[in-house]
């Protein structure tokens, strides 16, 4: 869906731009201590772009006037717009994928599962910037890293060449998923592309043959050295001196014949 008459109004007024801060629909923004998100809120106010913020509840505080809560929109437009200056998500893999697509810098704020692997990509390639969820309780550092993605413009040449290695594909994302669903259906489902694996028992989908024969091969190599340690040690005495003091009372006899002689 494209966006209500009233946010289009609000973005497309920004002349400095918009950022959209959005965790998604598995986080929510009030989870955050309301002291914190009062201060973001003020921290927000002295930024000369236009925020759009996703909050569920009711506001932590007053609003300034570049800042607008909303429970829900449609973030995909919003990203892509061509105001948007800036992403600030949880780093989700389809958070990641649309910024990625609308060549946008991301500030990811990763809390769970493949989050924090999104964000590492997207920061290696120059294209944003990761912070621990905690930092967004301190207002002052997280308001710093904003500011430093809006002012580098080293981040959103890279998010606009990440895009175009993205967008740069033979077919639309939709026309290669009718495609490959009307190949299967032609090649009465494909038995040709299933994979092996779907064939193996579960004791080999566990692995726990290839454990076996490791745990086998090893206990070999210890048996093989404990037998040969052995094997040395019979040798070792069969040649040297018998137990201890053997030795001694061999040389003290022989000293002692020596001696009436």
């Amino acid at each position: 869906p494209s966006l209500t008459q009233d946010l289009e109004q609000f973005v497309s007024g920004a002349k400095d731009g918009v950022i959209l801060f959005s965790l998604g629909s598995m986080i929510r923004a009030s989870s955050l201590p309301k002291e914190s998100a009062a201060a973001l809120l003020r921290g927000f106010g002295a930024l000369k772009q236009r925020v759009v913020w996703k909050w569920e509840d009711e506001a932590p505080g007053p609003v300034p006037d570049n800042v607008r809560l909303s429970k829900w929109l449609p973030q995909f437009d919003v990203i892509c717009h061509n105001n948007t200056r800036l992403f600030i998500g949880h780093g989700g893999l389809l958070s990641t994928t649309e910024a990625a697509i609308c060549g946008v810098p991301l500030l990811g704020v990763p809390v769970f599962g493949d989050q924090r692997t999104n964000v590492a990509a997207v920061a290696k390639a120059g294209a944003g910037r990761g912070l621990s969820f905690g930092t967004l309780k301190d207002a002052d550092l997280f308001l710093k890293n904003v500011k430093e993605l809006l002012e580098d413009p080293s981040y959103k040449k890279n998010a606009s060449a990440l895009s175009e290695r993205f967008r740069d594909r033979p077919m639309s994302p939709l026309d290669t998923a009718v495609y490959w669903t009307e190949y299967v259906i032609r090649h009465k489902g494909a038995p040709h592309l299933r994979g092996g694996a779907r064939n193996l028992a579960w004791y080999q989908e566990a692995l726990l043959d290839v454990f076996a024969v490791v745990f086998l091969l090893l206990a070999a190599a210890l048996f093989v050295l404990w037998k040969s340690l052995r094997a040395v040690l019979r040798l070792v005495r069969r040649v040297g001196c018998p137990p201890v003091g053997a030795c001694d009372q061999k040389k003290d006899k022989s000293g002692g014949k020596k001696k009436k002689q």
